[in-house]
């Protein structure tokens, strides 16, 4: 992924990981599903500091979309 990732864009992106790994244990909250997804998009602006980046955040938002998608077909 290159070694372009320095100081803040480093900082942002494990500030980005630890609450992607906390909201993992409120997902039984209806509004932390939210949360995930805007997070998602945020991962994916991370991309503005590393391209790698943002390509992994839209394979995650793929994945999360999918998840919403099971959950709601599963509750629904």
């Amino acid at each position: 992924m290159g070694g372009s990732l320095q100081g803040l864009g480093v900082w942002v992106m494990v500030g980005l990981s630890v609450l992607c790994f906390l909201l993992c244990g409120l997902l039984r909250h209806r509004w932390a599903w939210h949360v995930g997804t805007a997070l998602q998009v945020l991962v994916i602006a991370g991309g503005y500091f590393q391209w790698g980046i943002a390509a992994i955040g839209v394979v995650f938002l793929a994945l999360w979309l999918y998840v919403l998608n099971v959950r709601k077909s599963v509750l629904g």
